[in-house]
């Protein structure tokens, strides 16, 4: 493991540990039901592949990119796949952290309560669709 996979580690612990132990009250939960959860995940997934295709065509954007790694610096403006990769755990991170801080709490799950699961799982469903559509500019390590 690197620096990176460290750093990598720590955001998430921290933004987990920072949810579960920060303060809320029920009023915190978003008012989503379940049709705006799906539209949460199919708008995260189509947008990222907009931003990531017009960055296809930024000529500040590196030439070739390199598959999402956790031993990747996910902050260099050049490789834009990795920062969503890791905009995508951390989403996870926060969202689990909210679903058991709910739990712990005895409230009722509400939908609201998933949005950021499921914006995480969209922003990683969509960093494996643009690595897809994408490949011919992705490095794949051969």
């Amino acid at each position: 493991m690197n620096i990176w996979t460290w750093i990598r580690i720590i955001l998430l612990g921290v933004s987990f540990l920072a949810v579960l132990f920060g303060p809320a009250t029920l009023d915190d939960v978003p008012p989503v039901d379940w049709y705006g959860l799906v539209a949460i995940l199919v708008l995260t997934t189509l947008g990222l592949l907009f931003v990531i295709g017009l960055q296809n065509f930024n000529p500040r954007s590196a030439p070739v990119w390199n598959i999402p790694s956790w031993q990747t610096n996910p902050f260099q403006l050049s490789q834009p796949l990795q920062f969503f990769h890791l905009g995508g755990y951390f989403a996870l991170s926060v969202g689990v952290g909210i679903i058991l801080k709910t739990l712990i709490r005895g409230w009722t799950l509400q939908p609201g309560t998933f949005m950021w699961v499921v914006f995480g799982i969209g922003l990683l469903v969509g960093v494996q669709l643009c690595v897809m559509v994408f490949r011919r500019k992705i490095k794949t390590g051969e």
